[in-house]
């Protein structure tokens, strides 16, 4: 009983510091650079890997690696974010993603980019199976490779993060969501004619658990997604997107929207924009990609911190959770009190002179109610969590952390 609890109290610390060390007052994981370019390191073409391609030659499997410099972050380890490109699995380049990487380890991330099998058979029938197959099994080697690997590169593998673009988010959803069982349902004796999931590309029998997915235009089996394998997501997708479908397809793939709407019904934290105008790949260029970047950076702190909340937006919403977590903790005496807090049902603030504007915003910065009688608006709907309220006068500012239980 003794070594039970010693081991479950290791268990406690070791959690508790991983998320202090994330959940910081700083800017670090936040929308805002933490690091410039010059702090952050990168390693091109690691082999990760070989396997035969659709030709039946046997392929190198590289990856390109960033992070910030080691001798520059005081982080023993960092979370991880796996980047795979899209391009119907038929061309595409790991690099094609190099500008998104750098700005995710600009914000203190370890992050990788994919190459993988390419091309198929046009004459075969299951061809472009079997090239969505071997991306699933390239993918599954990388993350293996890069667990091997944590040391080297101070990664964190509790804290794994998958995501990419078009092909690469359906690769990214279906090592989340599709098993070797339902590989076998969908093509029966694919892992006869493939191998497995599991054992190609390399030798590690590394496992892994990712804790969200980095979603961007992509889609995925709508039947293979179950409840115990669902992760908080953040998306961004084009409504009029002809390539891959923001809702249902006719033969039950769910795009972006879709599986928002899934997520949310099995109360799994979910972060949806869409792109009224928006085709195939909307905010690509380097706003649009430090946009995104700065989204699912705070989206992911969020998870980190136990904070995340649901978002839909057909608007250009810039995160903004470096605000918001600049004022955690902070001790100044405050002119009004605010009460129950925590709070579930309804908030009350003692010492309002009646011409104040009230701000309650979540914890990535989006603003839940503006006005000035937040008594009267019933929270208990409010997912738990972190949020703050700022109350405004023509003197003064003053922001309070809020818990909802």
């Amino acid at each position: 009983m003794k070594i039970f609890l010693s081991i479950l109290l290791s268990f406690f610390i070791y959690t508790t510091n991983i998320v202090a060390q994330y959940c910081t007052e700083d800017n670090r994981f936040t929308e805002k650079e933490y690091f410039s370019i010059a702090q952050i390191d990168s390693t091109f073409d690691l082999t990760y890997g070989s396997a035969l391609n659709w030709q039946n030659s046997n392929e190198d499997l590289k990856l390109d690696i960033y992070y910030p410099s080691k001798n520059q972050d005081n982080l023993s380890e960092r979370p991880f974010v796996l980047i795979i490109h899209g391009g119907a699995f038929l061309i595409g380049d790991k690099a094609d993603w190099r500008f998104v990487c750098r700005e995710f380890a600009k914000r203190g991330f370890v992050v990788a980019t994919i190459n993988y099998r390419l091309g198929y058979d046009d004459n075969e029938s299951n061809g472009l199976k079997k090239a969505i197959y071997r991306a699933h099994q390239d993918a599954s080697a990388s993350i293996r490779f890069i667990i091997q690997n944590q040391d080297l590169y101070k990664i964190d593998t509790s804290a794994l993060f998958i995501g990419g673009g078009s092909a690469g988010a359906y690769t990214s959803l279906n090592v989340i969501y599709t098993s070797q069982q339902e590989w076998e349902y969908t093509y029966p004796d694919i892992s006869n004619l493939l191998g497995d999931l599991d054992n190609s590309g390399n030798l590690f029998n590394h496992s892994y658990k990712f804790k969200g997915v980095f979603n961007n235009w992509g889609s995925t089996v709508g039947a293979f997604i179950e409840h115990e394998n669902m992760l908080p997501m953040i998306s961004f997708h084009g409504e009029l997107d002809d390539i891959v479908d923001v809702d249902t397809t006719l033969n039950g793939v769910y795009g972006s929207r879709k599986i928002h709407e899934v997520l949310l019904e099995n109360n799994i934290c979910s972060d949806l924009t869409v792109k009224t105008d928006g085709g195939h790949v909307i905010y690509s260029d380097k706003e649009g990609s430090i946009f995104r970047v700065g989204r699912a950076s705070c989206f992911f702190k969020s998870i980190f911190c136990d904070n995340c909340t649901d978002f839909y937006s057909t608007n250009y919403t810039p995160a903004n959770c470096s605000e918001t977590n600049s004022l955690l903790e902070q001790n100044e005496t405050k002119h009004y009190s605010i009460y129950p807090n925590p709070f579930n049902a309804n908030l009350n603030i003692n010492n309002l002179v009646g011409n104040e504007s009230i701000i309650l915003s979540n914890y990535l910065g989006q603003q839940l109610y503006v006005g000035q009688n937040i008594s009267e608006v019933n929270t208990k709907e409010l997912n738990k969590g972190v949020y703050f309220l700022t109350i405004s006068s023509q003197n003064r500012k003053e922001t309070f952390k809020l818990i909802k239980e």
